[in-house]
């Protein structure tokens, strides 16, 4: 049992805000001419022996955190590129995210978007099934126990444009 790398810290209490950080990495990228590519952070392939009896998380965040994941793009609004990749082109047996909440009471909302007053041209949700989808359903809603509010609630308050299409 052991650690690689152990990194403890306390805050103090003093007169100011702080920001600490336990690990702080910043590079600056340049105009290499080359497909180059920076990784903040890479987790690399795990070799595994026992794939039965062991569990191996890549990750794991604790409990207590305000926010477990931030991802800013705050002060770059026109990057291109992805805020979240799953790269699922393997076979995989499980989720490629799954929610799971307890017994106890919660009161926020599990996914949540807000696209703001920014005049957006992509989709909220984008459910591209692919032709060899087949047995895959496109969105599965599965409920049981006493409902206080709607499985599914639509409200669209625009006054142009097309507010609700099906096509097939």
């Amino acid at each position: 049992v052991g650690d690689g790398i152990d990194i403890t810290h306390t805050l103090g209490n003093d007169a100011d805000g702080d920001i600490l950080n336990g690990i702080d990495i910043n590079f600056t990228s340049a105009v290499t001419g080359d497909a180059d590519t920076i990784n903040g952070v890479n987790i690399a392939a795990l070799t595994s022996a026992d794939n039965v009896t062991v569990t191996e998380k890549a990750l794991v965040i604790g409990s207590g955190w305000d926010n477990a994941i931030t991802v800013s793009n705050s002060t770059t609004p026109s990057v291109a590129g992805w805020m979240m990749d799953l790269d699922t082109t393997g076979a995989w047996t499980g989720n490629a995210i799954d929610f799971t909440t307890g017994a106890q009471v919660w009161t926020g909302n599990i996914f949540d978007v807000n696209v703001g007053g920014a005049a957006a041209t992509g989709d909220v949700l984008n459910l591209a099934m692919g032709s060899s989808a087949v047995a895959a359903g496109g969105l599965v809603i599965t409920a049981s126990g006493a409902r206080t509010d709607e499985l599914l609630d639509i409200s669209i308050t625009a006054t142009e444009g097309t507010h609700a299409g099906i096509s097939y």
